[in-house]
C-alpha cells in the first residue's frame, strides 16, 4: 500500500466518505449538515 497526501483530484472518492461520517452525527468535528464545498475546503485545506 502506498500512502500519499491527497490531491484536489481525489476529493470526489473522499467526500463519499466524510458525508457519510459528517451526516451520522456521531462526531463532534464536522456539522450534519457540512456542504460539499465547505468539506474540500476543510479537508483538502484550499
Amino acid at each position: 500500500m502506498t500512502i500519499r497526501e491527497a490531491q484536489k483530484e481525489d476529493f470526489e472518492r473522499i467526500w463519499p466518505i466524510f458525508n457519510e461520517v459528517a451526516l451520522s452525527g456521531e462526531t463532534y468535528a464536522y456539522e450534519t449538515n457540512t456542504t460539499k464545498q465547505q468539506a474540500e475546503k476543510i479537508w483538502m485545506r484550499l
